[in-house]
């Protein structure tokens, strides 16, 4: 009898020293394929990270995020080959929609968007190798990762809306006489101060806009006042297309992304031309001037009728006279007085140039009433207090124009016909869709007045300047962005704005990479 209890006692001790081996083995199992397990979900999450990175990249610099991110994917040890990993990726220009279901993207998805979010999923499988033991054949890894991608680009300033006054306090900020007609199409109105009333508008006003009215702080509408078609009465509530409390823009603007002019074309090593009169006798009645110093400036006496000026720069001292009646025909000239005269272009006078860039300091550049100035090209690049005027009956057509203005003004009285438009995008100077600027530090007020002859395309950006719309002003059909302190629109005036942010000035947007999660 002994001798079967220490047979039934070894063959306990057999079998717990068994399941002792396995379960040794268990925890080994658990302790090896459970940390490659835990390497294998680091490896996958690195994966997806850089993965989720490279698809940004990609979409900034203008290539295919998917062939990006699967091929870093796969450098990373995950190449998507369906059995023991899978690389998904769901791109979407909503963040509330990367946990859904991936969808194929064109290229031309790409190229019509901004701003994008990237979510790559790997899953992998890795065998075990003791952990089989205990019939775990195989450990399963996820991981994921959320990359953010804005692919740069340029955006319209404040909103796209075509009229803006940036005054952060002023009562009346935007002011309307009664009597006045604004229409804007395509676009709308802010007004950026927190005054109860911002925003001022009489009796008999209309107001139709596609967008509405953006208001930081409150209004003051006077009864009969007319917006988008809502009629105010007494105590009537607000149009419902006016919106208050809309956020504040920062005063001054940082408009840092405006280049700066160049600075004006050097006068060294030109000739030095001494001769400052030319007459039809002996010199003939046209007259072809070349580049160069005129240290004593420029006078066409009365019998030249044509003045021909070769390409090139113009440095001009004191004074530069044309006589009334005749024609001036230029190629790509650079005007760059060297006193502070005034440029008046009076008696009958065309002007016609392919390239027309005119340098002043203090001077200004004036087109009396009858005299016409055409340039298929025309830059103001002002370096003081110089100003541009229009007055009543001067004519002036440009197809690719823009003033810099850092002092003076750029003025027009009715009766002026005006057909400029702004750079056109590709702009190599960087001022594409701007057609006047005046920095923050230009105070000077601006009046314009009309006529049934105004044509402007582009932005006109005057963040300092308080200006003035004369009653009786018609513009008419202008495509523009009308950017300033503040506005007054008086009694009379007839604006009708046809605006299309691909004409105006954009500010750029930089890239953007980054990973969200």
């Amino acid at each position: 009898m002994k001798t079967h209890h220490k047979i039934r006692e070894q063959g306990q001790s057999l079998i717990l020293i068994v399941f002792g081996i396995v379960g040794l083995i268990a925890v080994a199992g658990l302790a090896i394929d459970g940390g490659a397990a835990m390497a294998n979900r680091r490896n996958a999450q690195n994966a997806a990270d850089n993965a989720a990175m490279a698809a940004a990249l990609a979409i900034t610099q203008g290539n295919d995020p998917y062939t990006a991110a699967y091929q870093v994917a796969a450098a990373n040890g995950y190449d998507n080959n369906g059995t023991d990993n899978t690389v998904t990726i769901n791109i979407s220009t909503d963040y509330a929609d990367i946990n859904g279901d991936a969808v194929a993207r064109d290229a031309a998805y790409f190229q019509n968007n901004n701003e994008f979010y990237i979510k790559v999923t790997i899953d992998s499988k890795s065998a075990t190798s003791i952990a089989k033991v205990v019939g775990k054949d195989e450990i399963e890894a996820h991981a994921s990762a959320v990359s953010h991608a804005i692919r740069g680009g340029r955006q319209p300033l404040y909103g796209g809306n075509a009229l803006v006054a940036l005054s952060q306090h002023d009562a009346d900020a935007f002011g309307i006489m009664g009597g006045v007609l604004i229409d804007i199409e395509n676009s709308g109105m802010f007004i950026n101060s927190d005054n109860s009333q911002a925003m001022t508008v009489g009796g008999g006003t209309i107001i139709n806009t596609d967008n509405g009215i953006g208001i930081v702080g409150g209004a003051s509408f006077n009864n009969s006042v007319t917006i988008d078609g809502y009629t105010i009465a007494w105590n009537a509530k607000n149009p419902p297309t006016v919106r208050f409390g809309v956020p504040q823009q920062p005063v001054p603007p940082d408009y840092s992304f405006i280049p700066e002019p160049p600075a004006p074309p050097s006068c060294d090593g030109l000739p030095t031309i001494t001769k400052n009169e030319w007459n039809n006798w002996p010199d003939g009645e046209h007259i072809v001037l070349q580049p160069g110093n005129y240290v004593n400036g420029i006078t066409m006496l009365g019998g030249v009728t044509q003045l021909t000026m070769e390409s090139g720069v113009y440095c001009i001292h004191d004074h530069f006279q044309l006589n009334g009646g005749m024609n001036v025909i230029g190629g790509d000239v650079k005007l760059v007085p060297q006193s502070n005269f005034d440029f008046q272009i009076n008696g009958g006078i065309t002007l016609n140039f392919d390239n027309l860039e005119y340098y002043p300091e203090d001077g200004d550049l004036i087109i009396n009433g009858g005299n016409t100035l055409n340039a298929d090209r025309f830059r103001f690049y002002a370096t003081g207090d110089a100003s541009f005027d229009m007055l009543g009956g001067a004519i002036f057509n440009s197809s690719d124009t823009f003033f810099y203005v850092p002092e003076g003004t750029v003025t027009w009285l009715g009766g002026a016909i005006i057909d400029m438009h702004a750079p056109p995008a590709d702009d190599p100077d960087g001022y594409g869709g701007l057609l006047i600027y005046k920095p923050w530090d230009n105070t000077e007020p601006e009046t314009f007045y009309g006529g049934s002859a105004i044509n402007l395309v582009g932005s006109i950006i005057m963040p300092h300047t308080d200006l003035q719309f004369m009653g009786g002003t018609m513009a008419n059909a202008i495509d523009t962005q009308i950017v300033t302190y503040t506005t007054r629109i008086m009694g009379g005036a007839i604006m009708h704005i046809q605006f299309n942010d691909a004409n105006q000035y954009q500010a750029p947007i930089p890239p953007l990479v980054e990973l969200l999660e």
